[in-house]
């Protein structure tokens, strides 16, 4: 219930149903939708880089994968952060963009029409 809740406020800006509380501006939703890829990112980056083990006790764990050291899941757990979560968020980015684009096409296209420019 608290994922259900959280994804919800956290979309809220971007995909607001509501007339009484509508979705941001696209430039502002691109703006947050930038400032929601930070923190995936920074974490993600640091779990990569790192060479500390955060999670020590992780050692004693079992390995389904022998060939795979904690250093090393750490590494792709940090990349998997890192890449997949900003490229969710950028796609979701790009849609906004395109959407914004389009919608000033058209807008351009009627003002035409209305000075009798295009046919």
């Amino acid at each position: 219930m608290l994922f259900m809740l959280t994804a919800i406020l956290t979309w809220w800006p971007v995909l607001s149903p509501l007339p009484e509380l509508p979705p941001l501006s696209p430039p502002l939703q691109m703006g947050y939708l930038f400032a929601q890829t930070l923190p995936s990112q920074l974490l993600g980056a640091f779990l990569t880089f790192s060479d500390t083990l955060f999670y020590p006790w992780y050692v004693a764990a079992p390995r389904v994968w022998p060939a795979i050291t904690p250093a090393v899941d750490q590494q792709l757990g940090g990349l998997i952060m890192w890449v997949i979560g900003g490229t969710f968020f950028l796609g979701a980015f790009a849609l906004v963009f395109l959407r914004w684009v389009a919608k000033n096409e058209a807008q351009e296209r009627r003002r035409y029409r209305a000075l009798g420019r295009i046919g």
